[in-house]
């Protein structure tokens, strides 16, 4: 290879690189972008705020990415709702009491030119401990931050999940639980030592969906009913792992149904409309 052409390549690859940088920095706002990584210890330094008594609760986030679930405990002990979070996430983190609805909010405060992200790794950031459970939990329509929700004793006769695709559910014990995530193509539950008696997962998502419900290998479990609501034109899979369901139902008529790991199921139909 000739000189000038070992010359022009190098030259190219420079003016590649260059150009990388500038769209980098101009998608930046003009500078560089700065990601902050927070991992959260199980023994870390915290904070506790005793709040007023809510039925519905909020989440929402902004620039500010979570890759654990937010904790709910339902504890008899406590006389009022408390959320306690880390120290360190004390200046990303804010509330609002309004009626009986309470507002969370995670955000980067971006105007400080300090970071563009924070990145949330580790233990829960956030852990809400009520005597009651809201009966309406909400997450944030944008984003794909803060979809994961972990309950702890819960005991509530009808509870609604709005916007999350990752359900945890550790000794509880709820009649009726709607889970809608109109975007979500793929949900994951976890339910252990714990009793449903209606459980409807709901999706407006023009394609297929997948949904994974699983049990721990020492727990027991039962869904009485299970029944989902998808799109009838599009094929389906649900997934059953170690659980018990005693009546399975959803739209349409292509759904593949798969039963692992010594999982039950009773009666199994379309319930198309």
């Amino acid at each position: 290879m000739k000189k000038s052409t070992i010359v022009l390549i190098a030259t190219a690859v420079a003016v590649w690189i260059v150009t990388m940088i500038t769209v980098a920095v101009i998608a930046a706002g003009g500078q560089n972008f700065r990601v902050k990584d927070i991992v959260i210890n199980a023994g870390c330094e915290t904070v506790t705020k005793v709040i007023k008594p809510f039925t519905v609760l909020s989440l929402s986030n902004d620039r500010v990415y979570a890759n654990s679930a937010i904790s709910i405990v339902q504890c008899d002990t406590v006389s009022a709702p408390q959320l306690t979070y880390p120290a360190e996430l004390a200046e990303y983190i804010s509330y609002t009491e309004v009626n009986d609805t309470l507002m969370i909010s995670f955000r980067c405060d971006y105007d400080n030119d300090i970071y563009n992200e924070i990145i949330l790794n580790g233990e829960s950031p956030l852990t809400i401990t009520t005597p009651d459970t809201p009966e309406n939990i909400q997450g944030n329509d944008k984003g794909s931050s803060f979809r994961k929700v972990a309950f702890f004793g819960t005991k509530a006769s009808k509870i609604n999940l709005s916007s999350f695709y990752n359900i945890r559910l550790n000794s509880t014990l709820i009649d009726t639980l709607y889970v809608n995530y109109p975007d979500s193509w793929k949900y994951s539950l976890n339910i252990n030592d714990s009793n449903i008696g209606y459980l409807k997962i709901g999706s407006k998502r023009q394609d297929s969906v997948e949904i994974s419900v699983n049990q721990d290998s020492a727990a027991t479990s039962c869904i009485k009913h299970l029944d989902f609501d998808g799109q009838i034109n599009r094929k389906h899979e649900i997934t059953l792992n170690r659980i018990t369901v005693d009546n399975l139902s959803y739209r349409g008529d292509d759904v593949m149904i798969n039963i692992n790991h010594k999982a039950k199921i009773g009666n199994v139909y379309s319930d198309e409309k």
